[in-house]
């Protein structure tokens, strides 16, 4: 079971870096379906390992967060992530964020949910508990971004705009942490970045880069 986790994990980290390799090479084989293929890979990335991890029982979906919470559980979690809404909708009141941050659309970002919840629940089931699932699930998390977005190249990880997408997976980990709760967690972070787009399209030019950007495998 904890050998078949890792293997589902290694399909889900190391499959951006095979796209990149690979994708240059299919496009013209593809042809007219290469903007379909386009559009379905990171769904099929994001969606594909977890689903068929759950699905032979590699790992649990109470570890991934979809069950076991009660109603106490839904309740204070519910709180929690309010609560980080509000907080996260004051601040950007007041915040100005710098063009050169670059915010996935939300659909971008349940993906990513979806792949952190699969690193989190490989990690609970390796360490015997949660806290260690999400610490785990956080350096997966790392490896993926850095892999696919080849932070080592060009100094690009000196940006602070370069860690963002760090400091979400942390925030991630931490609203996993305090509801065990995937679903929660994903509204609450999809929620933070329909509020920062907004708050960013109101403090950005007409036709500022990073609306519409096509997605790719990993983000």
């Amino acid at each position: 079971m904890k050998a078949e986790a890792g293997l589902w994990v290694a399909l889900s980290v190391l499959a951006p870096v095979v796209a990149a390799v690979a994708w240059p090479r299919l496009v013209g084989r593809l042809g007219g379906w290469a903007p379909m293929a386009a559009q379905a890979g990171p769904w099929l990335h994001s969606l594909a390992p977890g689903y068929l991890a759950l699905l032979r029982g590699a790992v649990l979906g109470r570890d991934y967060g979809l069950y076991g919470q009660g109603w106490d559980g839904w309740l204070s979690g519910a709180a929690v992530c309010a609560g980080t809404l509000v907080a996260g909708g004051w601040l950007l009141r007041w915040l100005t964020l710098p063009t050169a941050i670059v915010l996935p659309a939300p659909a971008d970002g349940l993906r990513q949910e979806v792949r952190w919840g699969l690193y989190r629940a490989a990690g609970a089931l390796w360490s015997g508990a949660a806290p260690g699932g999400v610490a785990v699930g956080l350096i997966l998390a790392m490896v993926e971004w850095a892999l696919a977005r080849r932070v080592w190249a060009g100094g690009a990880w000196r940006t602070p705009a370069a860690w963002v997408p760090v400091a979400r997976m942390a925030l991630s980990g931490a609203l996993f942490l305090a509801t065990r709760n995937f679903w929660l967690t994903a509204v609450a972070q999809i929620g933070l970045l329909f509020l920062a787009r907004a708050a960013g399209s109101r403090s950005s030019p007409p036709g500022d880069a990073g609306e519409g950007a096509t997605p790719k495998v990993g983000e």
